[in-house]
């Protein structure tokens, strides 16, 4: 993998509000940043409402509704995404002020364990809405950028999106090199569009976000939490039209691969002694996260043992099917 390249992510009632949200996000489950005293409710008719407070101590009552876990990536038929309103129904459907008079059907969050997670909720029909912070676009290499927090909120019944994470070596190396998958009901999750540096340009496109604990340039990094330092982010992979798995099976795509070579003007590599693998579920789905400790010792029989695993759902035509980056 080369440096850069990406491993291939209203209104208010009387007088109107405008909430800035970060550039190139995923605004289908966006709802604030640098936010804080947030709360989340659900009514009857499915409609949250995420209550909180800005920097700029303005508070604010973003509704949403109408969308709840994922589709297959489709050419076609759009990714789910919520219909959201910033003004607490002010220019909706449910009119002015309408955050003021939603009733809380919540009963206390008994899902699965989310990343992040500051508010969650067993709605009336079952289903779990939930709300999660997350440090999304920190810089790559580690270095200080003043990233916003983010707030996503998520709507989902069943099982989760899956993120796997696995940690191999680069060919006859000590490098470390990681791996995985995002996959979604027995689907990978991949776009069919990005930019030249590997953003999402379609509601299917997720990025998958890596970073490294205890990094061999961590003198020098910013630690984003508990010694993790972001170190590279980039798309899962669309698997080319027609591809194959060994075993005859079509390749599901959503997976993905990264050395953690000396990049970004590092005169070291990206080494740690874990990684952690983080991205945006499919349509209105939950952040998920995967994490692997490090083996620092060097294997050839397990590295090969690594790649046959990488092969199981990795297609040759796929630029991480022979094990390197």
């Amino acid at each position: 993998m080369q440096a850069r390249r990406r491993f291939v992510l209203a209104l208010a009632a009387v007088a109107p509000v405008v909430v800035a949200l970060p550039a190139n996000a995923h605004a289908s489950t966006l709802v604030g940043s640098n936010d804080h005293s947030i709360s989340l409710i659900v009514n009857s008719r499915a409609i949250a409402r995420v209550t909180y407070t800005t920097a700029a101590g303005q508070v604010v009552h973003v509704l949403a509704w109408g969308a709840i876990n994922a589709r297959t990536p489709s050419k076609t038929v759009p990714q789910v995404r919520f219909s959201l309103n910033f003004a607490g129904g002010y220019g909706s459907p449910f009119g002015n002020g309408y955050w003021r008079i939603m009733k809380n059907y919540c009963r206390p969050y008994n899902g699965p364990a989310l990343p992040n997670m500051i508010a969650g909720c067993l709605a009336p029909d079952g289903t779990y809405w939930a709300l999660q912070t997350w440090m999304r676009l920190a810089q790559d290499g580690g270095y200080r950028n003043n990233a916003p927090v983010e707030l996503q909120l998520s709507h989902w019944s069943g099982a989760l999106p899956k993120l796997t994470l696995y940690q191999n070596w680069e060919h006859n190396t000590s490098i470390d090199r990681v791996f995985g998958e995002l996959s979604y009901g027995g689907s990978g999750v991949y776009g069919f569009s990005n930019t030249p540096t590997g953003n999402p340009t379609d509601s299917y496109g997720r990025n998958i976000y890596i970073d490294v604990h205890d990094v061999e340039w961590r003198a020098t990094g910013w630690d984003i939490g508990n010694g993790w330092y972001r170190f590279n982010s980039g798309l899962a992979h669309h698997p080319a039209p027609g591809a194959l798995l060994s075993n005859g099976q079509p390749a599901p795509g959503g997976g993905f691969c990264l050395g953690m070579w000396a990049m970004y003007g590092r005169t070291l590599p990206a080494d740690g002694d874990a990684y952690r693998a983080t991205a945006l579920g499919p349509g209105v789905t939950p952040i998920v996260r995967a994490q692997v400790t490090a083996v620092s010792t060097y294997s050839a029989a397990k590295q090969q043992q690594l790649i046959a695993l990488e092969r199981t759902f990795t297609p040759s035509s796929d630029s991480c099917y022979s094990g390197g980056s």
